[in-house]
């Protein structure tokens, strides 16, 4: 018995009289539920790194990354709660992985606020534009603000990306099987690492679904799909629709500036038998959705870590 393991082991004995009779030792229920999270994370980290991030990289694949992360949060979670863990990480190197993982904790909750940003405001002028067609008016103002909004979220995306630079580590494996406090270490570390990968990921994705088409360049009609492995197939359609659609919004209202020959009626036709329905505003709300749930564990750790470090001082 080893690593995890004997984490649970030792808050066990701490509090438990040694018993003479030997019985065989039963590994511990979270100590399986973290090695599941992290096995999830990754076979999602290795299948990620072989599709190249573009339109090809499906939304499903960002959605299932914020899911199995929100899953491992819950690990953690209880794994900061045992008494063991505390001592080992206030022991370890002085308390140093906790006081990083707590500027950490701050840094990545920023990026998570500009990225929400960014899918809002994305998701609200898909409504508006929506809403312009209802109406049966010019749609030249909406599409001229969604434009505006596609440069503003690329310089955001951007900055948001160059932030988690900062958190970049290397040389991190997972290391749950050596001794108890390496195996400690080792989950908070691979849980950080987990998160810079997967808001990367995600940030990458909205950037590129799809990228604004240039005056000089015509709009391929055509995209690439990988679907990632062990999900369902009406998630690998949604993700698709939510890239055809995308690409229909600016192929329509980026087109419909680009080339002035086309009249609002032909734009509000075309726009009416693509967008019966609303498939890019419910897939942004998935991803809200998950986000958003990341970030409340990350709150969460970060309350933990504080609650840690707070008896360095009594």
């Amino acid at each position: 018995m080893e690593g995890l393991d004997l984490v649970f082991l030792s808050d066990q004995t701490t509090h438990q009289p040694v018993r003479s009779v030997s019985l065989p030792s039963r590994i511990h229920p979270l100590s399986v539920k973290i090695r599941a999270a992290l096995n999830r994370l990754i076979i999602w980290r290795r299948c990620s790194s072989s599709i190249s991030v573009s339109a090809s990289f499906g939304y499903e694949t960002v959605l299932v990354g914020l899911v199995d992360l929100t899953e491992l949060y819950s690990c953690v979670h209880e794994l900061l709660e045992s008494p063991y863990v505390k001592h080992t990480l206030l022991r370890h190197q002085k308390g140093k992985l906790l006081e990083d993982s707590l500027d950490g904790s701050v840094l990545l909750l920023d990026v998570y606020e500009g990225t929400r940003e960014v899918i809002v405001a994305m998701r609200e002028h898909v409504t508006n534009l929506k809403s312009a067609l209802r109406r049966k008016g010019s749609v030249e103002k909406e599409a001229k603000a969604y434009v505006n909004l596609r440069k503003k979220a690329k310089k955001e995306i951007s900055k948001q990306i160059n932030a988690l630079k900062k958190m970049e580590t290397r040389d991190i494996s997972t290391n749950i099987d050596h001794d108890s406090t390496i195996a400690s270490t080792s989950v908070l570390r691979e849980t950080i690492e987990f998160t810079v990968s997967i808001f990367r990921h995600l940030l990458l994705f909205l950037s590129t679904i799809p990228p604004p088409p240039s005056p000089t360049k015509k709009i391929k009609t055509t995209i690439g799909f990988l679907p990632f492995p062990f999900v369902s197939s009406s998630l690998s359609d949604k993700s698709l629709n939510l890239i055809k659609e995308m690409k229909s919004l600016d192929e329509v209202f980026l087109g419909s500036i680009l080339d002035p020959s086309k009249t609002i009626f032909e734009v509000e036709t075309r726009q009416k038998e693509k967008m019966r329905r609303d498939v890019v505003e419910d897939g942004f709300r998935d991803l809200e959705a998950e986000l958003d749930s990341v970030s409340k564990s990350l709150v969460k750790n970060r309350v933990l870590f504080l609650n840690i470090l707070s008896n360095c001082y009594y």
